[in-house]
């Protein structure tokens, strides 16, 4: 479950041919404001046996974490629990199943079953969507620690982002469009300001035709609280923080038009466009 892609040939071959698929984020985690990693959860809460591959039982979704700077117990690196130590880890999520009790509830020996992923400043790891990981705490005195992730998986069990013919460098509007969703997807982890959320989303309705539709419905059902896309699985703790009743949005303002309309000019668009309002 856990890959050390540097030493295979390439990431694909690692992952039983698995692709970029546009879920992507990073982080900048400073202890000195006593910031820490996400707390414990698998990357597709909800999933089970289909998928994985069926001939090489090769998981269908997995992620890629970089470390930009060193990352260690000191500044909120990675933890994880192994597969073999997870008894649901190949079977059927189920909501009234918590992964971290059945694994540790009446069992004081599992906890040494903890194993903490230091790395080094440019290494990567690589592990699947099922297994369950976070970040730690950091000594309020340790150096920031900064990582990003992305995430490869099989067309066949979730959608892509945006459609493939973007690759390898997508338009800068598709990016922006992709980084304000990203940031409405997950922004119940990073408890951003309903304000700037509210921007993310003007953004990303301004951007949203050039992505996905399975990846539109995934954030406005985020954002909203719609009942979900088939196929589509959310982390559970995105669900339950991102709560939000349409009747409580607060309406745009005319200071929330110029932040648009000046990340707008940076890209070259124009200001008054009517297809863009």
């Amino acid at each position: 479950a856990i890959i050390e892609a540097t030493q295979r040939q390439s990431l694909s071959d690692a992952t039983g041919g698995s692709v970029f698929i546009g879920d992507i984020y990073a982080w900048y985690v400073d202890p000195r404001k006593g910031q820490k990693g996400w707390g414990p959860h698998r990357d597709r809460m909800g999933s089970g046996p289909n998928s994985f591959r069926k001939e090489d039982n090769t998981p269908m979704l997995s992620t890629s974490w970089l470390a930009l700077t060193d990352a260690g117990p000191q500044n909120s690196c990675l933890y994880v629990v192994p597969a073999p130590e997870d008894p649901w880890y190949f079977k059927q999520d189920l909501p009234e199943i918590d992964p971290l009790a059945a694994i540790f509830k009446d069992k004081p020996d599992a906890f040494q079953s903890i194993r903490c992923l230091s790395a080094p400043a440019g290494s990567i790891w690589h592990f699947s969507h099922k297994i369950i990981h976070w970040g730690s705490f950091a000594k309020t005195n340790a150096k920031p620690r900064i990582a990003m992730s992305w995430v490869v998986g099989d067309h066949s069990f979730e959608k892509p982002a945006f459609p493939k013919e973007n690759l390898p460098f997508p338009d800068i509007r598709v990016r922006l469009g992709l980084i304000s969703g990203q940031m409405i997807a997950y922004g119940g982890q990073t408890n951003i300001r309903r304000g700037f959320k509210m921007l993310c989303y003007r953004i990303f309705k301004l951007e949203g035709h050039r992505l996905s539709e399975a990846y539109r419905d995934k954030v406005e059902y985020i954002f909203f609280c719609r009942p979900p896309p088939k196929n589509i699985q959310l982390k559970e703790s995105t669900k339950s923080s991102l709560k939000l009743n349409p009747d409580e949005i607060i309406p745009a303002t005319e200071e929330d038009d110029e932040k648009v309309h000046g990340i707008k000019s940076m890209f070259g668009y124009s200001s008054s466009s009517d297809s863009d309002e």
